[in-house]
């Protein structure tokens, strides 16, 4: 039997996601935020009862620092319009959600914190 992971979600990710989702409520609507805010939330569930569905992340080159990371990446555009990625980790007995970017961004700048 397939043991039961817990899920734990940085202090880093909430506040990327309540940026974004002020961003959203400023310049689109609070229905849109609540969109978005719903999308990550269903995103985590399905994180969280399959850890094991998400691709690897594969560092660039010239991040030799990032090769060190076990993180796996799941994009929200999967399943909604919302153009952001979560990235999230398996330790021994948990998932651990880490960081959320926008495909604009750059993105290592927002994996390891």
């Amino acid at each position: 039997m397939t043991k039961k992971l817990s899920l734990l979600v940085s202090q880093h990710f909430r506040q990327l996601l309540e940026n974004a989702a002020d961003f959203y409520a400023r310049h689109a609507s609070a229905e849109i935020a609540g969109n978005f805010l719903d999308s990550v939330e269903q995103a985590i569930m399905y994180i969280a009862q399959n850890p094991h569905a998400s691709m690897r992340y594969i560092p660039p080159d010239g991040f030799p620092e990032f090769e060190i990371l076990n993180y796996r990446i799941f994009n929200l555009k999967i399943s909604s319009p919302f153009p952001y990625s979560i990235y999230y980790e398996m330790e021994e007995d948990a998932v651990v959600i880490h960081s959320l970017y926008h495909h604009s961004q750059n993105r290592e700048l927002h994996v390891i914190k």
